[in-house]
């Protein structure tokens, strides 16, 4: 499987971002869906991101990441592949 994710440092928060499909951000288990990716990423808050159905980006997590997010151009987001087995 080939997960596609940033990490990223801002101020003193070190934290990872992973692009999802939009179903994963509704559903009940996305809990389980970000602690799965700390066995690639490590123990740092993890975001979860997915475009709505309009293509705008959405974010799930850290309140206080999610905040920056928002307002951060997505294309400066430094995107890498992980191949996960």
């Amino acid at each position: 499987m080939i997960v596609e994710g940033a990490t990223m440092t801002v101020g003193r928060t070190r934290f990872s971002i992973v692009k999802v499909k939009p179903a994963v951000l509704i559903s009940p288990d996305i809990e389980l869906t970000r602690q799965s990716f700390q066995v690639i990423f490590g123990r740092m808050p993890i975001i979860l991101t997915a475009p709505d159905p309009h293509g705008n980006v959405q974010y799930h997590g850290r309140s206080d990441i999610v905040n920056f997010l928002v307002s951060y151009p997505p294309s400066k987001i430094p995107w890498t592949r992980y191949s996960v087995v």
